[in-house]
C-alpha cells in the first residue's frame, strides 16, 4: 500500500535536506514506501519552527526513510488511529505534533496500547470503558498528589520520578522498551533549557536527557507513535530547536532498531536461573544473544516478561531485588 493514508494535507516550500521524502506541494509522487519516521503536525506557528529547524540538520540514515507527511488538519480520533494503523502496517512511526492527551487517551483504547508519559506530573488518563494503562517518567514528586506517588511506587514497575532516572540511568532504556504510546509534555524540561513554556520548573530534565530518552524510545520494537502536546509558547523558537533535536535522536534510535529480540518471540537468547531465599521462587532472566538486551520471566508457569538491565540482573545474583523487579513478580 503505497498511497497517502487519509486526508494529510501538503505544505508548502522545497523538501528539507533532513526528510527523506517530503510531502510538499506540487510534489503528487509522494508515497510512503520504506520502514521510517513519519512527521505529522498541526498548522501552528510552533510547527512551522520545527521544521525550519530541522532544516539545518543532517540525514545520517541508512536504515530507515523520514517522511514529511504534511499537516493534519482537525482529524477525529478515530481518523488519527486509522491513520497510526496505516502507518504501522507499512513499518512507520509517526512523530505528531499538536496532540492533546485527552484525545491520545481515545487512540489507546483504539490501539490497545499503553501510555508512557514524559511529564513532570501524574496525570493519570482514565476510562470508563476499559483500562488505561499509564506509566510515568521524570514526574517530580513535589508537583504530585502523595496518593498517586504511593500507587505509582507500590504498583507501576515503568514508572520512575526525575531523581530515581538520574540515580539509576541505566533503567530509561528497559523502561522504555515497553512503550506504544509515547507522550510528551514539555513542561518536564528545566525552565532555563526550554524558555516560554508554561509549568517548567528549574530542575526538570535537560535537554540532552530527553533527547536520550528519545534515542531509547526509537528502538523499541512496539512503539506505534510519539506524540507531543501543544503549547501557546512565549518563546516558541527555543521549544522548536529542543523538539527538533528530539525528532533527530529518535530517528537514530529508530536506525538502530534490530529485529524483535523478545524472547517470546526470538529464541537466539541464553538463560540464567537466579535463586534467591526472600522469594518462594527462582528468577527466570533471558539475555539475546544478538542484541544483549534482558528480561525477567514473572514464572515458569506464567508468559509475562519485563524488559530490564544487566544491573538489575546483576542485583539479583547478589540477592538484593530491586524495587522494580519485586513490584513485577509480585504484581
Amino acid at each position: 500500500m503505497h498511497e497517502q493514508p487519509l486526508n494529510l494535507t501538503p505544505i508548502s516550500g522545497d523538501a528539507y535536506s533532513f526528510f527523506t521524502h517530503t510531502n510538499h506541494i506540487g510534489n503528487d509522487s509522494f508515497a510512503f514506501n520504506q520502514k521510517g519516521i513519519a512527521l505529522i503536525t498541526d498548522n501552528h506557528e510552533f510547527s512551522a519552527s520545527v521544521r525550519k529547524c530541522i532544516e539545518k540538520f543532517k540525514n545520517h540514515f541508512k536504515n530507515i526513510a523520514i517522511y514529511d507527511a504534511g499537516i493534519a488538519n482537525d482529524l477525529k480520533t478515530q481518523e488519527l488511529s486509522t491513520l497510526i494503523q496505516q502507518l504501522n502496517q507499512q513499518n512507520i512511526v509517526p512523530f505528531i505534533l499538536g496532540l492533546d492527551l485527552d484525545t491520545l487517551g481515545k487512540m489507546s483504547l483504539d490501539l490497545e496500547s499503553n501510555i508512557f508519559q514524559i511529564s513532570n506530573k501524574i496525570t493519570n488518563i482514565t476510562s470508563e470503558k476499559k483500562f488505561i494503562k499509564n506509566d510515568f517518567i521524570g514526574y517530580q514528586r513535589h508537583l504530585c498528589d502523595l496518593d498517586d506517588i504511593y500507587e505509582i511506587e507500590e504498583i507501576y514497575f515503568n514508572s520512575i520520578s526525575l531523581g530515581k532516572s538520574r540515580t539509576y540511568a541505566y533503567l530509561s532504556e528497559p523502561i522504555l522498551r515497553d512503550c506504544q504510546l509515547l507522550h510528551i509534555s514539555l513542561d518536564a524540561i528545566k525552565s532555563s533549557e526550554c524558555p516560554g513554556v508554561p509549568d517548567t520548573l528549574p530542575t526538570g530534565l535537560s535537554a540532552e536527557e530527553l533527547c536520550q530518552l528519545l534515542k531509547y524510545a526509537g528502538t523499541a520494537n512496539n512503539l506505534k507513535a510519539v506524540c507531543i502536546r501543544p503549547y501557546d509558547f512565549i518563546q516558541p523558537l527555543d521549544a522548536a530547536k529542543l523538539i527538533a533535536e528530539t525528532i533527530w535522536y529518535f530517528a537514530e534510535g529508530m536506525n538502530l532498531q534490530q529485529n524483535h529480540d523478545h524472547p517470546a518471540i526470538n529464541h537466539d537468547n541464553s538463560q540464567f536461573i537466579v535463586t534467591d531465599p526472600s522469594i518462594a521462587e527462582d528468577l527466570l532472566f533471558f539475555k539475546n544473544n544478538a542484541t544483549h538486551r534482558w528480561w525477567i520471566k514473572k514464572s515458569s508457569n506464567c508468559n509475562e516478561y519485563l524488559a530490564c538491565a544487566y544491573e538489575e540482573y546483576e542485583s539479583c545474583v547478589n540477592n538484593e531485588i530491586s524495587d522494580r523487579i519485586y513490584k513485577f513478580i509480585h504484581s
